[in-house]
């Protein structure tokens, strides 16, 4: 099972930066969690991922905007 998630910026009250994350086979120790933040217009901060916990996430923005479930790619 994958799992994509997606925040937008509206969260936080407008505070959000809004990013995406991929659950590939559960959470860790069991599967792989990757974060990806998106850098800003001017370049002064890098877009970049990095391996987090979903409950990271959910401290930084809250709950995602929107969650898909993945199914049937033999990961």
């Amino acid at each position: 099972m994958v799992l994509l998630r997606l925040w937008n910026t509206s969260k936080k009250r407008g505070g959000g930066w809004g990013h995406a994350s991929l659950e590939v086979g559960g959470q860790p120790p069991a599967g792989i969690y990757i974060s990806w933040w998106p850098g800003d217009r001017d370049g002064r901060f890098p877009a970049f991922a990095e391996s987090m916990k979903f409950d990271q996430d959910l401290n930084l923005e809250g709950q995602p905007n929107q969650t898909f479930r993945i199914d049937g790619l033999d990961e």
